[in-house]
């Protein structure tokens, strides 16, 4: 495969794997609702951005770069939301129980 097809391919990809995660992100926007979302697995796949990030950087291949970035930047406001929610629900739970 040639270098130019192989970008092509990357970004294609890129496009589609970030875009499946642009709805997710909208949904938590508007409803403000991430109860069903695990934790453990948005700090994961967080970490695992900034890997991929950094392998496309060493690697000098801008999609995997571009496209692991905006992966990041969304899962960071998921990781915002959650932590936000997880907060406002111990203090809903703090004031319930006083």
């Amino acid at each position: 495969m040639s270098k130019s097809h192989s970008v092509l391919l990357g970004t294609i990809a890129g496009i589609f794997t970030s875009g499946a995660f642009v709805p997710q992100v909208y949904k938590i926007y508007k409803t403000n609702d991430t109860k069903s979302l695990s934790l453990a697995s948005i700090i994961i796949f967080t970490i695992g951005q900034i890997l991929w990030v950094t392998y496309g950087y060493f690697h000098k291949a801008t999609p995997i770069i571009f496209f692991s970035g905006i992966n990041f930047i969304l899962y960071l406001y998921i990781l915002y939301a959650k932590l936000h929610e997880t907060h406002e629900s111990s203090d809903v739970h703090k004031h319930h129980t006083a």
